[in-house]
């Protein structure tokens, strides 16, 4: 028997977040495995659900500021460019 269920999303905005500073250099040089070098490039869409809240304008901005953090220390996943080095 097939699964009816389905989830409506509403997507309200779309923003791009950037990292907070720049990366320091000791972080620069992504050293990639012998694996992830030669993976096909895998993308995934993203979907978080979070229980409702009142102030969704504070929420909203915490999550950006803490993303754009994080995005200092693993700028892979910010978009930037990564120099390969064997292991």
């Amino acid at each position: 028997m097939a699964d009816t269920r389905t989830i409506t999303v509403e997507i309200n905005t779309k923003e791009i977040i950037k990292p907070s500073s720049p990366t320091p250099p000791h972080l620069r040089v992504l050293t990639l495995s012998y694996f992830d070098q030669f993976a096909p490039d895998l993308y995934l869409s993203l979907v978080l659900f979070y229980t409702k809240i009142r102030d969704t304008r504070e929420t909203s901005q915490r999550l950006k500021s803490s993303l754009s953090q994080v995005l200092t220390d693993f700028y892979p996943f910010s978009g930037g460019k990564q120099r390969e080095h064997l292991c």
